[in-house]
């Protein structure tokens, strides 16, 4: 670009564009900033945590941690900070439950805009009919809660990708950008279909949503729903796990590392395995325990129980995915070319070297028992 501007053919026009924008681009106040990512406005909102999105989506595979930066992120939002230790950003983000200044919801398949705006409900009247209520959502209880606070309020949404969004928040999606909410310069109200309640977002609500990438993409998310919020990835941190890795006397980062480049190989980043449930491990049983209980049957989710993958990805030996060769039946000739197997439970513990043997693969035939 800075060689067509020093162009003398192109000059003019260059001075033309810079003399518009000058014209059109209003002066920043102090502390207002640029556009944050996915279109949210990073300014300092009512209430809540300077230079921080309105909208954030944290996203990551199983076992990064979203639930743990969940809590951090409330406590940071409403507190402008937190504290040093794990337990006493838990603690604070119980008080701010406590204090209704949190709500948490996970969506799911049949959740609708009955349960998360508003929606109506039968009530009897003493006799043997009823007539309908109208009832509250969580967002617009919230909702209601900020407007009359100056404190900043935030509504965590887990598996937020798991409903039909646009189903679930209908005509509310308009009202989360930024410039939208409730005494903004282009403030939107709506009405309600069931109460006829005219609504607006108010400016110190924080939608706070967690993702798991192994469920859906961030590209198949709704459009108008990717625009108006900003996205935090959350990936495997395997350099977390020294502690464990001190404690156990077994390798996890690299342990770790290895089963993430394989299932990378095989399928792609969303399908990974985080850190965060090895944090924890501080004997080789509890790691034995945690790979047959959470590691392993994701692997085989991942491949829809293809064996022989789960297999490669855990070192291609017998130790994680042990293997039985099967013979023909009688009489039945074997023209298909291949082995076949049987495929034995997964042990509940692993010989001692398991680990070692995982990182560092399996030469074809080497630590199998393929014996019949």
């Amino acid at each position: 670009m800075n060689a067509f501007r020093e162009c003398e053919a192109y000059r003019p026009s260059f001075d033309l564009i810079d003399a518009f924008g000058a014209m059109v681009e209003p002066e920043r106040a102090p502390g207002n900033q640029p556009l944050a990512s996915g279109g949210q406005n990073a300014r300092t909102n009512k209430g809540g945590a300077p230079d921080r999105p309105l909208n954030t989506i944290l996203y990551g595979p199983p076992g990064t941690g979203k639930t743990y930066a969940t809590a951090r992120h409330c406590v940071d939002i409403c507190d402008g900070g937190t504290p040093g230790s794990d337990a006493a950003i838990w603690d604070r983000y119980r008080e701010l439950v406590k204090e209704a200044r949190v709500e948490f919801v996970t969506f799911h398949q049949s959740y609708g805009y009955e349960e998360f705006v508003q929606g109506l409900r039968p009530k009897t009247s003493g006799g043997a009919g009823f007539h309908l209520k109208t009832r509250d959502g969580v967002l617009k209880r919230i909702a209601d809660r900020a407007r009359g606070s100056d404190d900043a309020h935030v509504l965590v949404i887990d598996e937020i990708n798991r409903a039909n969004v646009s189903k679930v928040l209908g005509e509310l999606v308009t009202l989360l950008e930024d410039d939208k909410r409730e005494g903004a310069e282009h403030e939107i109200a709506v009405t309600l279909p069931h109460s006829g309640d005219r609504f607006t977002l108010p400016e110190n609500l924080h939608i706070l949503g967690t993702m798991n990438t192994a469920d859906r993409s961030i590209a198949l998310l709704d459009t108008a729903l990717r625009r108006r919020f900003s996205f935090e990835e959350m990936p495997p941190k395997p350099e977390l796990l020294e502690a464990a890795k001190e404690a156990t006397g077994i390798d996890l980062p690299k342990v770790l590392s290895t089963i993430n480049d394989r299932l990378e190989w095989f399928l792609d980043r969303n399908h990974l395995i985080g850190h965060a449930w090895l944090m924890s491990a501080r004997t080789k049983a509890d790691v034995d325990r945690i790979m047959h209980d959470k590691i392993v049957p994701l692997i085989a989710e991942y491949f829809h129980n293809d064996r022989n993958k789960v297999r490669a990805v855990l070192g291609g030996t017998d130790d994680f995915v042990p293997r039985k060769s099967l013979s023909p039946p009688p009489g039945v000739e074997d023209d298909r070319g291949e082995d076949r197997y049987r495929w034995p439970p997964t042990p509940k513990s692993f010989a001692d070297g398991a680990y070692d043997r995982l990182v560092a693969g399996s030469s074809a035939g080497d630590g199998e028992s393929d014996e019949s």
